[in-house]
């Protein structure tokens, strides 16, 4: 039997000592992690996303006119019984698009990325359908528009218009048979087994509304034509969320995309673009009626806005450079109604790139899409902290006077579900240490990340202090200063490649000798 204290299992073990040392002290900081809910609360786990294509809310919200190119003051669309249902939701005023561009904005809103385009769509992982459906959602769609073939490729059914004709319309419906890695065998096998079951459900419900679609567009009167093809996607949609109460267990979403007010809009004129938008709002109060029978989130949005030049023009426009700076162009509609859901007018500025961070903070849902850089709009009644600190500590929550949490043993990750947005004092009693916190919104605080922006700060004052230093003593100071950030920079990678050259020179004395 040979020995392992052989000449080359020495070399052998003393090279992967070399090698594993710069891998172990570069893995980051890894946490437990204990999880607790302070009080109760619903979620919705299901969602139903309503994309009205051009639908700007300069015409629909009461806070803001519309105006034309030339000026004019317009005025806005009748939606008083659309207008009763503001006050059960959380609707934000400021939502602005950062590009007014169909597919642009499609991709902004499934991947909460302000520059997505549809090539980005395509990417895997790149979109709100991707982490859902990891999530064991069960993807849906119906779009007139926005449904080029990265979008459709990522639904598991979907229904689109070929042509994007209101008065020849050609529907299609596409299956698409995802590998069954794209789901979490342990904790999702009910969608893996559903999931042909729902296939067939629901695309005989498509198959019908396709053939029916020739009903709802066939009138003489081209305003009934118009409503009628968006009345349609929202029927479709009706039927779907009922026939998805029947598997009450299955979470979905169902993303839809409704075309004729974009198309009033560039062809028809300012007064038929207002029509349309009362039709397709007010076709909008079954369906949502629907979803909160159901306990299903509702969210009311859309891709861009809608500009003309003058209250007399037959066309109106968004996209090109004449339009797209408009507000109207790039103010949109974004109303949630779900459980746990803030009934709020929110003012503060949002984009539309929010809207999947928002959806993913709502359903607690935490694998995101991987370009995503909108942010959480503050939506949630009671939210959740989370704490990564530097080490162990036992933690106590204060309201006030009142304490709402006491760890019973010291952790570095906490996880705290159901707080009321208001102000709480976080104790960390081990250092009789504390810190307040207003919880506006989900809330992570990282104490190393935290530690490492404070030593920023004091290097940065301590550097700005000193600039003002004058002459030859200030620029001695501030070269000294960057000679020792430089040391500080390199020294541990000076540190390895001692290790490594004393290794090496044992390596050699051992061949040698």
């Amino acid at each position: 039997m040979k020995s392992i204290c052989s000449k080359k299992n020495i070399i052998f073990l003393f090279f992967l000592l070399l090698v594993s040392i710069p891998i172990f002290t570069t893995i980051p900081l890894t946490f437990a992690l204990t999880e607790y809910q302070i009080s109760s609360y619903d979620k919705p786990d299901s969602l139903v996303l309503l994309i009205v294509d051009g639908a700007s809310s300069c015409y629909i919200y009461p806070e803001l006119l519309p105006e034309t190119l030339e000026g004019e003051p317009g005025h806005g669309a009748d939606i008083s019984n659309f207008e009763e249902y503001f006050d059960t939701g959380f609707r934000a005023v400021d939502v602005t698009v950062p590009h007014p561009v169909t597919d642009k904005g499609h991709s902004v809103i499934v991947t909460g990325y302000r520059n997505a385009t549809p090539e980005i769509v395509g990417y895997n992982k790149s979109t709100i359908i991707d982490s859902l459906r990891h999530e064991g959602y069960f993807c849906i769609g119906i779009m007139q528009r926005g449904d080029f073939y990265q979008m459709r490729n990522k639904f598991d059914i979907i229904m689109y218009d070929k042509t994007n004709s209101i008065n020849k319309p050609e529907i299609l419906i596409q299956i698409n048979n995802h590998e069954k890695s794209n789901y979490e065998k342990s904790k999702y096998e009910n969608l893996i087994q559903n999931r042909d079951i729902l296939i067939e459900d629901v695309n005989q419900i498509m198959e019908n509304k396709k053939r029916e679609i020739k009903k709802y567009v066939s009138s003489k009167n081209i305003s009934e034509r118009y409503s009628g093809y968006n009345k349609w996607a929202i029927d479709s949609a009706i039927e779907i969320v009922s026939l998805m109460n029947e598997y009450p267990e299955q979470k979905y979403i169902l993303i839809i995309n409704a075309g004729a007010v974009d198309t009033s809009g560039h062809y028809r004129g300012y007064e038929a673009y207002i029509e349309n938008l009362e039709f397709i709002v007010n076709d909008t109060i079954p369906l949502l009626n629907e979803c909160k029978n159901q306990s299903t989130g509702f969210i009311f949005t859309a891709d861009h806005g809608m500009t003309f030049p003058n209250l007399e023009s037959r066309s109106g426009g968004h996209s090109s450079s004449k339009y797209s700076s408009a507000e109207c162009s790039v103010k949109i509609p974004l109303i949630f109604w779900a459980e746990n859901v803030k009934k709020e007018t929110y003012e503060k500025p949002a984009h539309q790139q929010d809207i999947t961070p928002t959806i993913f903070s709502l359903t607690e849902i935490e694998e995101m899409p991987r370009f995503m850089d909108g942010e959480a709009l503050p939506i949630k009644e009671k939210v959740t902290l989370t704490l990564k600190l530097e080490k162990k500590e036992n933690i106590s929550i204060y309201d006030k006077d009142k304490i709402i949490y006491k760890s019973e043993k010291p952790d570095n990750a906490y996880k705290l579900k159901g707080f009321e947005t208001k102000t709480y004092k976080i104790n960390f009693y081990d250092r009789n240490e504390n810190i307040t916190i207003n919880f506006e919104k989900d809330t992570v605080y990282d104490q190393i990340k935290e530690n490492e922006k404070e030593e920023k700060e004091k290097k940065d004052e301590k550097k700005g202090s000193d600039n003002r230093e004058k002459g030859l003593k200030g620029y001695l100071i501030n070269f000294y200063e960057k000679i020792l950030l430089l040391i500080e920079k390199i020294h541990y990678f000076a540190l390895i490649g001692i290790i490594n050259a004393v290794g090496i020179g044992m390596i050699y004395y051992i061949y040698k000798k």
